[in-house]
């Protein structure tokens, strides 16, 4: 039996039924476990809001999709037990905007992850980033790299924009990434 039933929501595109033990529980800004609404993935202490955002930027990114048949046609048939993937498919094969949900969603939770353990009142404009501020930096840049929004870069990493800015004008170094915000 495939880890997904064939049931669909009331518009046809996505799956009603998650994987086995796949369930969002939590109340408040931050939610215990959070469950991805195209992959069913499972994800432990997501802000909510940005669990809200993820889930909106689903049905954005997957619209004119039919995205339950196009996971059936990508999901690996019989995958070799030492796969760690909750959901065993050849990414190569699912839509683009499937394909870019998916990274932008690591992107984002991983910068939510690195932003809640770091402390940002410690960074020090007077002198070269440190450490934490470089890490929180690469992480910024992956999602500015993985097409996200300013927007959606701040609601992930709890900062404001301008803070987002600064952190970014001293740690990325890639060209020309702030002229496309």
């Amino acid at each position: 039996m495939s880890r997904r039933d064939s049931a669909q929501s009331d518009n046809g595109r996505l799956p009603t039924n998650r994987p086995r033990g796949c369930q969002t529980r939590g109340v408040g800004e931050v939610l215990d476990r959070w469950c991805d609404p195209i992959f069913g993935e499972q994800f432990d202490d997501v802000p909510a809001a940005l669990a809200a955002r993820l889930a909106e930027m689903a049905t954005d990114l997957t619209a004119g999709e039919d995205v339950a048949k196009a996971l059936d046609e990508a999901r690996i048939r019989d995958p070799p037990p030492n796969l760690a993937a909750e959901t065993p498919v050849h990414f190569a094969v699912l839509p683009k905007g499937m394909r870019i949900y998916y990274e932008r969603l690591g992107s984002l939770l991983a910068l939510a992850g690195i932003a809640r353990g770091t402390n940002i009142a410690s960074f020090d404009r007077g002198e070269p980033p440190a450490r934490d501020e470089k890490l929180l930096g690469h992480v910024i840049g992956q999602a500015f790299h993985q097409g996200c929004s300013l927007a959606d870069v701040a609601l992930a990493s709890g900062l404001d924009p301008e803070q987002v800015v600064a952190i970014g004008k001293r740690t990325i170094r890639r060209t020309k990434w702030l002229d496309r915000l």
